[in-house]
């Protein structure tokens, strides 16, 4: 602008007249804002209802007594608390973690909204921190929401599942990852028992789920048949 006025002065360029600005004291840096991740949260998990929020995360690795790595996969409702699924991966890949999430589905349902931390596969480093997986995910119909970096208690009702975990199946470990998965079958069946069941009239009978189905049944490569929602009493 001085420029364009004042043609037979000869102008400074732009960031020199920042830096003398900024040496008088006379310039305050701009505050960089980060970009949001997709997802991302920060008041914790918030479900009024069952399927309305599974959390989902990797119990922190160790190893057997064989010397075995074991990764276990948990899956809960963020409502009832119901513990969905608590498996050994034997790779931390989409692929993987996929597979449980598809036998999960098709025994409970599809939840309105999924709840991760920042950590491969959930997120990834493509496009808003999405992965391949979290595609998926958005593609079906489901909402991602996740813990801040760094924030464990965003999602610390679930992290408060897997001290317990650690301490009734892990401490010490199993001798193998057979024994170790058996370990956790049992406690998976005793926290079920010990879940809160849905409240009357919160159970999803099916209708939104409707509109999932057939993106589900892509990725899956074959129709799901949905049977009840977490925690719900199974048949007689």
């Amino acid at each position: 602008m001085l420029g364009r006025e004042h043609p037979q002065w000869v102008v400074p360029a732009a960031s020199t007249i920042g830096d003398l600005l900024r040496r008088q004291g006379l310039s305050l840096p701009r505050s960089r804002r980060r970009r949001r991740q997709a997802g991302e949260g920060g008041r914790g998990v918030q479900a009024g209802a069952p399927n309305a929020v599974w959390c989902a995360d990797f119990k922190g690795h160790f190893r057997t007594r064989d010397g075995a790595r074991c990764d276990p996969l948990t899956i809960s409702d963020g409502y009832s608390r119901y513990l969905i699924d608590c498996h050994i991966v034997t790779r931390l890949t989409t692929v993987a973690v996929r597979e449980r999430f598809l036998r999960a589905f098709a025994e409970h349902g599809m939840p309105e909204t999924i709840h991760t931390d920042n950590g491969v596969p959930f997120a990834g480093s493509g496009v808003a921190g999405l992965s391949r997986l979290a595609v998926e995910w958005v593609k079906a119909g489901i909402t991602l929401e996740r813990s801040r970096p760094g924030h464990p208690q965003d999602n610390g009702r679930h992290e408060r599942m897997h001290r317990t975990l650690k301490a009734e199946t892990a401490s010490p470990p199993a001798t193998d990852r057979v024994e170790q998965q058996r370990r956790f079958d049992r406690f998976s069946r005793r926290v079920q028992l010990r879940a809160s069941p849905p409240s009357p009239g919160t159970a999803d009978s099916g209708g939104a789920l409707s509109a999932f189905r057939a993106p589900l049944a892509r990725m899956a490569g074959g129709p799901l048949v949905r049977r009840r929602s977490p925690g719900a009493a199974g048949p007689a």
